[in-house]
This record gives C-alpha cells, structure tokens and sequence, in this order.
C-alpha cells in the first residue's frame, strides 16, 4: 500500500530575498550564517512535515544538529549560535512566534507554498492549532484544495450548531418563553445547557467527511453506514479525538494492515502516553 506522502519535493524562492529587510537586524549580529541557517530550515521544513517542524525540548537538540551538518564546512557553527539565530529570525518576523512559543517553527509563507503546491493531493490533514492562513486567503490561492475543503466543512458544522442554538433562543424570546422570575430563568438556563450538551454529544457521535476519507485511504473502501466499523469509529469519537483517529487510520494504511483492531491499538497506546488530541501527537513525534 502506498505510503501517504507529506513533504514537497521542491519550494521556490524569491529573487531578491536576501535583500529582505527583516534579515537586516540578524544579517548585522551574525552576518552570512542567517541566509544558511534559513535556507536549510525552509528544506527541512518542506522535506519532512511540508509546513513545520516541531522545535521544543524533545527534539531541538537533533534540529540544532541536523543544522551543523548544513553549516559544516572550514570554520564550525556552535549549537548557542544557531539557537541564537533561529530566535533572531523568529523577533524578525521571518516565522511564526505564536508557534515558536507552541515549540512549532513555521510562517505564513511556508503555509501558503505548502498549501500551493498541494493543491492537487487528496486528504491533506493539517493541524487548525499551527494553521496561519485564514479561508479567504486559501479561496483565493485555489478552492480545490482538500486543506481548505476540510477547514471549510469543520467551521460550516461550527456555524450550523450555533445557529440552530440562536433560532431556538430567539423561538423562546418571541414566545415569551423567558421567565422574569429567577426560577423561571434558572430552568431555562438549564434547558438551554441540557440543549448544547445534547448538540455537543451528537455532533461528537458522528462520523465526519474526514474520518471517512482517512477509512477509505486506510482501506481503499467507503464506510458503509450502519457497518460494523462505523458503530467502532462512533465509539472511538466518544473517547479520542477526531484527528487523532484519522491519523490513526493512515498509520494503518501505510502500514499495511488491513483490521480495525491494529487501529485501535495505536490509539489505546497513544492515550496510555498522555496523547489526547493531534497537537500533542505532534509534540510527541
């Protein structure tokens, strides 16, 4: 079974980069070595995830090491000075610092030629925690992107429940529903949480458009309703998060597995290591 491929086997590069004036403050401290240091960020970043790599505690040592080796050369880069650099880089505007503080390096500018050069892949998964590009910004790159057809499906659910919540409060105000006494007022309170927590459950029991297309990449078949598997995946959703079983899903498929059970082992063993969502399966890598 094929393997589900991430990274991007080329980026472009602006004419004219180095001329860049957010290079200026780091160009002056540490001269050169800024244009290595971000040219061999930027191929790291494409080659691997395609639109970040994971900087914090666990693995900056190996990122700080994988940088020497692109800086090797008469006169040796000491760990202190290539950290230094990618901070630098980061007070500069060159990446992200909401992410740097999350331990992810990434920008607006590798999202967007990550997301312009995956236009024509199916069932790119990308984390909503570290995404910068908002969905007018992907419309106008190209709307057959499966990146924003998923973040559009997620946020058009989101608008759905919570309209439905304000015509049902706005039904009540009309039919003067609302008490002006505080029992009154305490009992609508509550049908109106027992109401959202009802909406939350069901929208958590179903089973979305992405999980179907992580199961039929996994298996190379759709999710039949009423199946087996989808009764499986409704229980999973009660008890682990969302991406975290459409990830757990492709691990099958590009393992070559071809059972449910193999599945929800990844997730059990995730869950044992204090994996709870995709960000923190991200951290965990």
């Amino acid at each position: 079974m094929a393997i589900s491929k991430k990274g991007i086997d080329y980026y472009p590069r602006d004419v004219g980069m180095m001329r860049d004036r957010k290079f200026n403050k780091a160009r002056q401290k540490f001269g050169y070595l800024v244009y290595v240091i971000y040219d061999a960020l930027l191929e790291m970043i494409y080659g691997d995830k395609g639109y970040y790599i994971v900087y914090n505690d666990r693995t900056r040592d190996e990122v700080i090491w994988e940088l020497q080796d692109y800086c090797r050369g008469k006169y040796s880069v000491d760990e202190t000075t290539i950290c230094d650099v990618i901070e630098m880089l980061t007070e500069c505007g060159l990446f992200s610092g909401d992410c740097f503080k999350q331990g992810i390096i990434t920008s607006r500018r590798i999202q967007e030629v990550y997301y312009r050069t995956t236009v024509e892949r199916k069932n790119v998964v990308v984390s909503r925690d570290i995404w910068l590009l908002g969905v007018e910004e992907m419309r106008g790159i190209s709307s057959k992107s499966s990146i924003l057809q998923c973040i559009e499906d997620r946020e058009s659910m989101g608008r759905g429940t919570e309209d439905e919540g304000s015509d049902k409060e706005q039904n009540r105000e009309d039919k003067g529903e609302k008490g002006t006494d505080k029992g009154q007022s305490k009992k609508e309170e509550n049908k109106v949480n027992e109401s959202k927590v009802y909406e939350m459950k069901k929208e958590k029991a179903a089973v979305d458009s992405d999980i179907k297309k992580a199961y039929r990449e996994c298996f190379k078949q759709i999710l039949e309703p009423g199946s087996k598997d989808e009764g499986l995946i409704k229980e999973w959703l009660c008890k682990y998060d969302r991406e975290l079983i459409c990830q757990a899903l492709r691990i099958t498929g590009e393992r070559g597995k071809s059972f449910m059970a193999y599945t929800e082992g990844i997730l059990k063993k995730w869950k044992s290591e204090g994996v709870e969502d995709y960000l923190d399966y991200l951290f965990k890598e």
